[in-house]
């Protein structure tokens, strides 16, 4: 399998930065000519090779993805490089809670995006009952629930 193209989904992974939904994936590389039964047969390589994660429906780069991809960033023309940036800029919305959790450590990692720029970053212990619970209101965190946390850090 294709190099280059297996080092485009550990860049597309790294742009975004945090989880994301096969179909997204799906989406951003058909643009760059990749077909959907190669898109699948790398991510399966990346998950074997504990390049990548997958939790459900969604992908995340792994710390040995992100080394691998450091070291070998050079393989990937900047033209695609650009390209995979326009697809990750033009597909996002402009606002966007991201989320993560490790059941092994019990830590849920929690982020604030908008426009690309990373505006809350929280890092906490939870029991994986406690996730459970919380999750269904994870997914519904909208920009209004940035600006309520923020009112209430920067009480006096």
């Amino acid at each position: 399998m294709d190099i280059e193209k297996k080092l485009c989904v550990l860049h597309l992974l790294d742009l975004v930065d945090g989880e994301i939904e096969e179909e997204t994936i799906q989406e951003s590389l058909v643009a760059c000519d990749f077909t959907p039964i190669e898109i699948e047969l790398i991510l399966s390589d990346l998950v074997k090779t504990n390049l990548i994660q997958r939790h459900e429906d969604r992908v995340l780069l792994s710390e040995e993805g992100l080394v691998v991809l450091q070291f070998f960033i050079d393989r990937l023309p900047l033209s695609l490089q650009e390209k995979l940036q326009e697809q990750v800029v033009s597909e996002g919305p402009s606002s966007q809670w991201d989320h993560h959790y490790d059941e092994q450590t019990q830590r849920i990692h929690l982020r604030y995006l908008h426009r690309g720029e990373e505006l809350l970053k929280m890092d906490f212990f939870l029991e994986p009952e406690a996730y459970k619970l919380l999750l269904p209101h994870l997914t519904d965190l909208g920009p209004e629930d940035f600006s309520k946390l923020k009112m209430f850090f920067l009480k006096e």
